[in-house]
């Protein structure tokens, strides 16, 4: 889904010369929406996305979408929101949803989301370290999460990053904890991000890439993060264009981060249609374009590495 266009699309990351079939249209047109793949009431994944600005305004509604099934409406949130960040956590059990902006102001709420039993809660005693929107939000190990950026009220909101210890993130005694601040003296939000391994050093590294105040003109940049590191590292690609409000993910073996649509940033046009892969190898990042290509040119979509039983290819 992206900004005026309910249509999704399914691509097949590992072979370009496949084209797969799409799944069923979004029940409404929808921009800067959130989501993931959770398990349902039968222990089947299902892909469940929630909130965004779309046709009726900003939304707190909940659709799920099955394999060969029409998108339904199954929960609403207590607050609609749009430019949320989200994780799967419980085991693929749970959509955490975290942020945004309500029409009204920035948020520092969360909403735990589920499919088995259909429940919603929101979650006031895990709020986020302050009100925020258009933020990143990834899991870095089995016992830590973090928060990336992101627009807010504070000025370090837009700079700063903050860890989450603990293995239960709805555990209100585990704290935030500040983490490097990234480069730049504009911050970031509309960016994107995520956790790969470089197979030369056998180290993960969070990435982020691209963003909406990042004063670039002309370079696509990235910053990247190692996990024994206390900061971050800026560096250039030879992409050699600038992207905000793209989408992302992480191939499953952690190997890439695979970044999908945007537009150019500052002037917001052209949408892109392409998808470039980002590796870290050897502690340098390395990016390109993919043979692979968005049949219409996005922003503002929400991206899920789905399986393949969910459509099909040829």
């Amino acid at each position: 889904m992206s900004m005026s266009n309910p249509v999704s699309e399914v691509i097949d990351l590992w072979n370009p010369s496949h084209v797969c079939n799409n799944l069923t249209s979004y029940p409404e047109t929808m921009k800067e929406a959130t989501g993931g793949l959770v398990l349902d009431q039968t222990g089947n994944d299902a892909i469940l996305v929630c909130g965004g600005d779309g046709s009726n305004g900003i939304s707190d509604n909940c659709y799920s979408l099955g394999e060969s099934a029409e998108p339904r409406l199954v929960t609403q949130m207590t607050t609609p929101r749009m430019g949320a960040a989200s994780l799967v956590i419980n085991n693929g059990s749970t959509l955490w949803v975290t942020g945004g902006w309500s029409g009204l102001e920035r948020l520092d709420s969360t909403e735990f989301i589920t499919l088995d039993p259909i429940t919603e809660m929101i979650h006031d005693e895990r709020s986020l370290p302050m009100k925020l929107s258009h933020h990143c939000l990834v899991r870095i190990n089995v016992s830590h999460v973090m928060i990336i950026g992101g627009h807010g009220i504070q000025p370090e909101a837009e700079q700063g990053s903050w860890y989450l210890s603990g293995m239960d993130v709805m555990d209100s005694n585990s704290p935030w904890i500040p983490g490097p601040s990234l480069i730049g003296s504009n911050g970031l939000g509309n960016h994107v991000c995520g956790v790969i391994v470089d197979a030369v050093l056998e180290k993960t590294f969070v990435l982020v890439a691209g963003g909406s105040k990042n004063s670039y003109t002309g370079t696509f940049r990235v910053q990247y993060l190692g996990l024994d590191s206390d900061a971050w590292t800026l560096q250039e690609s030879a992409l050699n264009r600038v992207t905000s409000a793209a989408s992302s993910i992480v191939s499953p073996d952690l190997s890439s981060f695979i970044i999908i649509g945007g537009f150019f940033e500052p002037t917001k046009e052209p949408f892109y249609q392409t998808l470039s892969r980002c590796q870290m190898i050897g502690g340098s990042c390395h990016c390109q374009i993919m043979e692979q290509e968005l049949q219409t040119p996005r922003a503002f979509a929400v991206a899920i590495l789905i399986p393949q039983s969910f459509t099909t290819c040829f």
